[in-house]
Protein backbone atom coordinates (compact mmCIF):
# COMPACT_ATOMS: atom_id res chain seq x y z
CA UNK A 1 0.00 0.00 0.00
CA UNK A 2 1.37 3.59 -1.29
CA UNK A 3 2.01 6.06 1.84
CA UNK A 4 2.36 9.95 0.94
CA UNK A 5 5.51 10.67 2.85
CA UNK A 6 4.95 12.79 6.37
CA UNK A 7 5.36 16.62 5.36
CA UNK A 8 6.27 18.69 8.43
CA UNK A 9 3.73 21.67 8.73
CA UNK A 10 4.86 24.87 6.88
CA UNK A 11 4.08 28.00 8.17
CA UNK A 12 2.50 30.03 5.24
CA UNK A 13 2.74 33.64 6.58
CA UNK A 14 4.67 35.19 9.38
CA UNK A 15 2.40 35.74 12.68
CA UNK A 16 0.18 38.59 13.51
CA UNK A 17 2.52 41.45 15.12
CA UNK A 18 1.50 42.45 18.52
CA UNK A 19 0.01 45.51 19.12
CA UNK A 20 1.85 47.41 22.53
CA UNK A 21 -0.84 49.17 24.38
CA UNK A 22 0.11 52.53 26.50
CA UNK A 23 -1.04 52.79 30.02
CA UNK A 24 -3.48 55.57 30.70
CA UNK A 25 -4.22 56.80 33.97
CA UNK A 26 -6.68 59.35 33.31
CA UNK A 27 -10.70 59.94 34.18
CA UNK A 28 -12.09 59.34 31.34
CA UNK A 29 -11.88 56.21 28.61
CA UNK A 30 -8.29 56.28 27.13
CA UNK A 31 -7.66 57.96 23.76
CA UNK A 32 -7.18 54.97 20.72
CA UNK A 33 -4.45 52.27 21.24
CA UNK A 34 -4.42 52.91 25.11
CA UNK A 35 -6.10 51.15 27.92
CA UNK A 36 -6.78 51.62 31.82
CA UNK A 37 -7.75 49.78 34.76
CA UNK A 38 -11.30 48.40 35.01
CA UNK A 39 -12.80 49.47 39.16
CA UNK A 40 -11.46 47.06 41.60
CA UNK A 41 -15.10 45.65 42.17
CA UNK A 42 -15.40 44.85 38.45
CA UNK A 43 -11.57 43.86 37.82
CA UNK A 44 -12.33 40.29 37.88
CA UNK A 45 -14.83 40.28 35.56
CA UNK A 46 -13.88 42.99 33.09
CA UNK A 47 -9.99 42.97 33.82
CA UNK A 48 -9.39 46.13 31.63
CA UNK A 49 -10.56 48.55 28.99
CA UNK A 50 -9.29 49.82 25.67
CA UNK A 51 -9.81 52.26 23.22
CA UNK A 52 -9.63 50.14 19.28
CA UNK A 53 -7.72 52.58 16.42
CA UNK A 54 -11.05 53.79 15.26
CA UNK A 55 -12.22 55.09 19.03
CA UNK A 56 -14.53 52.41 20.42
CA UNK A 57 -14.53 51.00 23.98
CA UNK A 58 -13.64 47.32 24.26
CA UNK A 59 -13.46 45.48 27.61
CA UNK A 60 -11.82 42.37 28.47
CA UNK A 61 -14.52 40.39 29.46
CA UNK A 62 -13.34 37.03 27.78
CA UNK A 63 -9.96 37.37 27.86
CA UNK A 64 -6.83 36.44 29.86
CA UNK A 65 -4.06 38.63 30.64
CA UNK A 66 -0.81 37.11 31.40
CA UNK A 67 1.70 38.68 34.10
CA UNK A 68 3.60 40.13 31.46
CA UNK A 69 0.35 42.09 30.43
CA UNK A 70 -0.33 39.64 27.22
CA UNK A 71 -3.61 39.60 26.19
CA UNK A 72 -5.60 36.35 24.71
CA UNK A 73 -7.36 35.40 22.73
CA UNK A 74 -6.62 38.45 19.91
CA UNK A 75 -9.18 41.75 20.59
CA UNK A 76 -11.77 42.14 17.97
CA UNK A 77 -13.90 45.26 18.61
CA UNK A 78 -17.57 44.90 18.11
CA UNK A 79 -18.80 48.06 16.98
CA UNK A 80 -20.00 47.72 13.36
CA UNK A 81 -18.13 47.84 10.15
CA UNK A 82 -15.39 48.41 12.62
CA UNK A 83 -11.99 46.37 11.16
CA UNK A 84 -10.18 46.63 14.50
CA UNK A 85 -8.96 43.09 15.70
CA UNK A 86 -5.41 42.66 17.17
CA UNK A 87 -3.52 40.23 19.82
CA UNK A 88 -2.43 43.37 22.12
CA UNK A 89 -0.03 43.70 25.16
CA UNK A 90 -1.01 45.91 27.88
CA UNK A 91 2.16 47.97 28.67
CA UNK A 92 3.01 48.70 32.49
CA UNK A 93 0.42 45.92 33.24
CA UNK A 94 1.18 44.98 37.31
CA UNK A 95 -1.67 43.20 38.27
CA UNK A 96 -0.10 39.83 37.64
CA UNK A 97 -2.15 37.15 35.49
CA UNK A 98 -5.80 37.31 35.50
Amino acid sequence: MFRWPKRRPVQRSSPRPVVQLKHWTGPDRPPPLMWKHCHPRTRATFKAELTCSNGHGVSLRKHSIAGDGRVSPSVVCLAASCSFHDFVRLEGWATGAL
